[in-house]
């Protein structure tokens, strides 16, 4: 557009050069025939009449120069044609009348008035373009501006959805994390039939809960055979006034049929029953599942009609602590937890709070939730299953 545009006010100008000197050619027409006219009644006249026909075809040849003159050359050409014509208009006032003068002033003025015309008709026009250029400049800017705009806000809003997605992703990670089953409602309990651990076995309540165990799953243990066939056991013995025993973890710590000894933790009693299954031609399995919460023992197993083993306190869930110290035979140094017990996992109450057990000293029963999940975590979240 701007080539064009300097293309159009260059043929502007030169229109109006052409048309300045036609005007100056038609003046100094009319100046001859009126001089001509004048003269005709006087025959001394007719020489100068002549003379100034000359002049004006020098004139016609001057303006048919500077027509053809190129554009760098325009402006000086066309001053340079006023001035041409005012000499021969001087020429032409020595043989003629004194007259002839105004006239001559006259034609001068107006070729001055048009090409000032001309002037300032190409200043306005330049200032124009430059307008046009202007505000399309301005244009081009406002859209540039309005789509930096629009792109801020695409970015912003990108960026707020991206924001939200990402704390959408937080939150599930963040449940996924805590590992909290959903909470379970009503009550299940499974029917486990109790075994007493006493008279027989008077700190036997790990090997009494498994014969319940085994039972629930068809077999017909007997406490006192498991006790004294399939449980690994060791007794007490003082070495240089130490007191020597066995890793209650692995092994029963003294007799369950002797009331002065202590018990046995998960990993003893999972050796018992898989002893005992293997000996009775079953494919089921014992197996640790320390370590797992009790609410997932509760959705896993227990809604799952399977009884586990938990280790929890007696005597109505009192508080375990720590007392008796001594050294196993691999030379470890062990504490007892006073208060140990054992029984079997079998139901809850939610609406109330409660959950079910199958114990070898008070029988079936139930415990506060929170209570007995505390004694169980005392414990170390012992548990076992079979399966």
């Amino acid at each position: 557009m701007k080539i064009s545009q300097k293309q159009a006010d260059k043929t502007v100008k030169i229109l109006f050069r052409v048309l300045a000197v036609l005007f100056v050619c038609a003046a100094v027409f009319l100046s001859v025939s009126f001089i001509v006219t004048r003269d005709k009644d006087g025959s001394s006249a007719a020489g100068d009449i002549s003379a100034a026909s000359t002049p004006d075809s020098s004139s016609a040849g001057e303006v048919s120069a500077a027509v053809t003159v190129t554009d760098k050359e325009k402006n000086s050409s066309a001053a340079g044609t006023v001035s041409a014509y005012s000499s021969q208009t001087g020429t032409s006032s020595e043989t003629t009348s004194a007259e002839e003068t105004p006239a001559t002033e006259l034609t001068t003025t107006a070729t001055e008035q048009t090409t000032t015309t001309t002037e300032q008709t190409t200043t306005t026009t330049e200032q124009t373009t430059a307008t046009t250029e202007q505000t399309t400049t301005t244009e081009q800017t406002t859209t540039a501006t309005e789509q930096t705009t629009t792109t801020e806000q695409t970015t912003t809003t990108t960026k707020q959805t991206t924001t939200s997605s990402e704390t959408t992703s937080a939150e599930v990670q963040t449940e996924k994390e805590t590992g909290k089953e959903p909470e379970r409602s009503g009550s299940k309990r499974i029917n486990v039939n109790c075994v007493l651990q006493n008279p027989e076995l008077p700190t036997g309540c790990e090997i009494t809960a498994l014969t319940m165990l085994l039972n629930y799953h068809g077999f017909n243990a007997d406490k006192l055979t498991l006790a004294r066939e399939y449980l690994p056991k060791e007794p007490f013995h003082y070495k240089d006034g130490k007191l020597y025993g066995a890793d209650f973890r692995t092994t029963f710590a003294g007799d369950p049929e002797d009331k002065n000894s202590y018990g046995c933790y998960a990993p003893c009693i999972v050796t018992t029953a898989n002893k005992y299954l293997a000996a009775n031609g079953s494919e089921k399995k014992a197996s640790d599942t320390s370590g797992t919460d009790l609410d997932t023992l509760l959705s896993t197993y227990i809604d799952n009609d399977i009884p586990v083993l938990i280790w929890i306190t007696s005597n109505g869930l009192l508080p375990s602590r720590l007392t008796t110290t001594w050294i196993t035979p691999s030379g470890d140094t062990v504490q007892w937890r006073a208060n140990e017990h054992c029984v079997v996992l079998t139901g809850y109450d939610t609406d109330n709070g409660l959950i079910y057990v199958s114990d070898s000293m008070a029988g079936l029963t139930s415990f506060d939730y929170d209570t007995l999940n505390t004694r169980f975590i005392e414990m170390g979240s012992q548990s076992v299953k079979i399966v």
